[in-house]
């Protein structure tokens, strides 16, 4: 054990040496992406890159309004620009538009794997550790956006919000966005499945991908087992009734293997594919307390059941992924009016992710601490502070890693909270007509008397 830790710790040391995680962001690194995908434009304020850096500061911001962005652009740079520039947004938002698609998701795949390429493995793997979820956005309340991500169907028209959703995998050991895929709600090829199968060629022979019970389908593992890539899921609810290793009068762990038979071919599968897919696979299945573990990892010496149990919990991380991009990064509701854009605010926020987790990368290399255990906000408002008051920020935040890594986030394993607010609703009710309704009745009848609604744990109105 001393042995090996000795050599993880030279490993580490040697790492910290050769790479440099702020490299990734140089421009020798980054040019050749931009200029590669970058639109024929005229020599004007704001290019390509100026507009994608204030982009990208926007994703940063708390305040990410396209007003707050132009002014500071223009207060950072009043010597250099004309005397008669205006501050409208019309012209940024105009280059917003024309910024490619394809460069700003090039770019976040680009950092991305640039990350995981320099790790430290958390676990004795041949490949890359891969964390798999799906999550929705809301969308503006536009004509274009409605077309393109239709609200839920038992919200009444002219009541709900366009909803979009995404698959996104991400870094199990840093956190960083490897890839993404966006869909509609609803509709033909829009389940997480079938957007997970518009990506499964980011993943290698030796990888392992970590997610919960909606992707341990029979499809799934046979592509993973054929490909050699490994996986941990847990137990889809449709087969727990069957198996064995769920019988309620037993608490204890068990580790065995089991039968997976083929089912009827899906709609999106073609014959020839079908025909050529065994009638059966085997999977390990491991229970542990509570759950029961999918995996194709066979090797109980390298793979114990408890070193499975861990792995399974990291899957955890995602959740906090998605709550740092929603919540940190305010991404939950979208501002953006059209679905074009709408894509370009997400693949946005996935860029500006992996810049602030090459930034903890740096530090927990540093300072020997774990990427995880690094807090997100707290790296995040340090560098909103750096890149505000310095020009040369990558430059001079490495005078900062200190303070990001003594920022440690708590353990808090096995946390289990209540899925219930405690602060109160607003006294306003719901709007449950069209707004032009609501106006009409105001006119005619005046506004209504406001209700505090406290359902309580009986139901009861207070």
């Amino acid at each position: 054990m001393k042995d090996s830790n000795t050599k993880k710790a030279h490993k580490t040391l040697e790492i910290i040496e050769k790479f440099n995680y702020l490299d990734i962001l140089k421009a020798d690194n980054i040019t050749p992406i931009i200029e590669k995908y970058s639109p024929v434009h005229r020599e004007r304020i704001f290019t390509p890159t100026v507009t994608l850096s204030l982009f990208l500061k926007q994703a940063l911001s708390p305040d990410r309004s396209c007003a707050n962005a132009v002014n500071n652009y223009i207060i950072d740079n009043l010597e250099k620009l004309p005397s008669n520039i205006s501050n409208s947004t019309g012209s940024f938002c105009r280059s917003r538009k024309r910024l490619p698609l394809e460069l700003i998701q090039e770019l976040a795949r680009h950092t991305g794997n640039s990350i995981k390429q320099n790790l430290s493995k958390d676990y004795d793997i041949e490949g890359n550790a891969y964390l798999i979820d799906g999550t929705t956005f809301s969308l503006p309340d536009t004509p274009e956006n409605q077309k393109a991500f239709p609200q839920q169907s038992t919200q009444a028209e002219g009541l709900g919000f366009p909803i979009c959703r995404a698959l996104g995998i991400f870094c199990l050991e840093s956190g960083a966005a490897i890839n993404a895929d966006i869909a509609a709600y609803k509709g033909k090829g829009t389940s997480e499945h079938q957007l997970l199968r518009n990506l499964l060629g980011t993943f290698k022979k030796g990888d392992l991908i970590v997610g919960d019970a909606l992707y341990s389908s029979f499809w799934l593992l046979e592509y993973c087992l054929r490909m050699g890539i490994d996986c941990v899921f847990q137990q889809n609810g449709n087969r727990r009734k069957k198996s064995a290793l769920n019988d309620s009068e037993s608490n204890e762990n068990k580790d065995q293997l089991s039968h997976y038979n083929k089912p009827q071919k899906p709609d999106w599968m073609g014959d020839d594919e079908y025909v050529s897919i065994p009638n059966s696979i085997a999977v390990r299945e491991l229970k542990m307390k509570h759950k029961v573990i999918v995996t194709t990892l066979f090797d109980p010496v390298k793979a114990p059941p408890e070193t499975i149990d861990e792995i399974y919990k990291s899957r955890w991380h995602i959740e906090l992924d998605f709550r740092n991009l929603k919540a940190t990064m305010s991404l939950s509701n979208l501002s953006c009016k059209t679905p074009e854009m709408c894509k370009k605010e997400i693949w946005v926020c996935l860029l500006a992710n992996n810049l602030i987790r090459i930034i903890m990368m740096q530090a927990s290399m540093c300072f020997k601490v774990k990427p995880r255990s690094i807090s997100f906000k707290n790296t995040l408002q340090i560098w909103n502070k750096v890149s505000g008051c310095y020009s040369k920020a990558l430059k001079k935040i490495g005078q900062f890693l200190l303070f990001i890594a003594k920022k440690i986030v708590g353990n808090r394993s096995g946390r289990v909270e209540p899925r219930a607010k405690k602060r109160r609703a607003s006294a306003y009710s719901l709007l449950m007509t069209t707004r032009r309704e609501a106006r009409d009745n105001i006119r005619k009848n005046g506004h209504p008397p406001k209700k505090r609604k406290n359902t309580g744990a009986n139901g009861a109105i207070a």
